[in-house]
């Protein structure tokens, strides 16, 4: 079953994992890490400051109803 896709140079590609394996998406969780640095060096944050035990109780509490828990953290 494919169900990662990803962009790359305006289209949207198929990736298959190897046999036996499986995708971990970071995505969310890179973004707050990082507080979007990785790829807007120098600008001011766009997430509160929380470490990622703090956004992991934050995700999993059940707030969100069905939304990004990225949207609930933007400063």
């Amino acid at each position: 079953m494919n169900g990662l896709q990803v962009e790359h140079n305006g289209k949207w590609l198929t990736v298959d994992g190897p046999p036996n394996g499986f995708f971990v998406n970071l995505a969310d969780q890179m973004q707050i890490l990082t507080n979007e640095l990785l790829e807007k060096e120098g600008q001011a944050p766009k997430y509160l400051a929380m470490n990622y035990k703090e956004y992991i109780q934050l995700q999993q509490s059940g707030k969100f109803n069905m939304k990004s828990s990225l949207d609930h953290i933007r400063v």
